[in-house]
């Protein structure tokens, strides 16, 4: 499976990039390399995510820099903010607050499953913040849990990296996604995505969601397999049947509804939210945000 010939990440970064100096490596993906960095304006630390552009093709960097533009039209405390973005040369970066904390998929990896108490809030916190994503009219498109950091001293969880997010204009303007080509992480990617041809949409999203929240609440991805095409195949089948052990049925419900392949069978963010909520006996304040006690990390 292809990731796409567009971008690869960068084997040496620069000493400085937009304004910013770079640091040790924080995290290595398929298409990029993320830098803990600090402002030589004013000193304060970031994070800055590089990506090396192989020419000058437009479509490449319009892809490159729409991280950031997606990015840039959401507020929301469970949503990366970005501070800057640009090309120099051959590298494109974006300049993002440094959170301090790990990825879900290793969070899980060293704590275990999520306790069903901790997975309402977390999957309350993560829905809300989504919704925020689709009301700046963006599609994620590959939320899976090395996508959301967890921040116990300040943030709790946050949905990161907007490298495949797409603006939903109307006009079918912003597709840049080359034909053919499947842009997403097996198991996480909904199975309209699978073919490389489907637009996705905000159910796509859902499904990412659910198969995140399901890995917290289990320990274990919904889908397996020997080859990312093996998990492909079984997500087309269908949604997981086995129960998650320790969580209401509601929940569980909820989530495998979440997975089905038809995106119109999916729930919307706010039946997930209800499912989380109702079922944990949260309170929700006025503006839908999940009433806590402490911090749930």
């Amino acid at each position: 499976m292809s990731q796409g010939p567009f971008l690869s990440a960068p084997d040496r970064p620069p000493e400085e990039i937009g304004g910013v100096r770079i640091g040790g490596v924080l995290g290595v993906g398929g298409l990029s390399r993320v830098y803990r960095g600090r402002r030589i304006a004013d000193g304060q630390a970031v994070a800055i995510k590089l990506m090396h552009l192989p020419d000058g093709n437009e479509v490449r960097r319009k892809r490159a820099l729409r991280e950031s533009v997606a990015a840039a039209h959401v507020s929301h405390p469970g949503v990366v903010k970005v501070h800057n973005a640009g090309i120099e040369g051959d590298r494109a970066f974006v300049i993002m607050e440094l959170i301090e904390g790990i990825d879900l998929s290793l969070f899980i990896e060293r704590k275990g499953p999520m306790p069903a108490k901790l997975l309402r809030s977390a999957g309350c916190r993560l829905i809300e913040a989504l919704a925020a994503i689709h009301a700046a009219g963006c599609i994620h498109r590959d939320l899976k849990p090395a996508n959301v950091l967890a921040d116990p001293v300040r943030r709790g969880f946050v949905i990161v990296d907007f490298g495949l997010s797409k603006m939903i204009d109307g006009s079918g303007s912003s597709r840049l996604t080359a034909t053919g080509i499947i842009l997403g992480t097996p198991g996480y990617l909904a199975p309209e995505q699978a073919d490389g041809l489907t637009e996705p949409s905000f159910p796509s999203d859902v499904y990412g969601l659910c198969a995140t929240l399901w890995t917290a609440g289990s320990g274990r991805p919904p889908y397996s397999g020997d080859s990312p095409y093996d998990i492909i195949r079984n997500q087309l089948a269908g949604p997981p049947s086995a129960d998650i052990i320790g969580l209401p049925r509601l929940i569980t419900e909820m989530l495998r509804a979440g997975l089905e392949t038809d995106p119109a069978a999916r729930p919307k963010l706010d039946d997930l939210r209800h499912a989380l909520s109702g079922t944990a006996g949260i309170r929700t304040t006025d503006n839908g945000q999940p009433s806590q006690d402490g911090n749930p990390l």
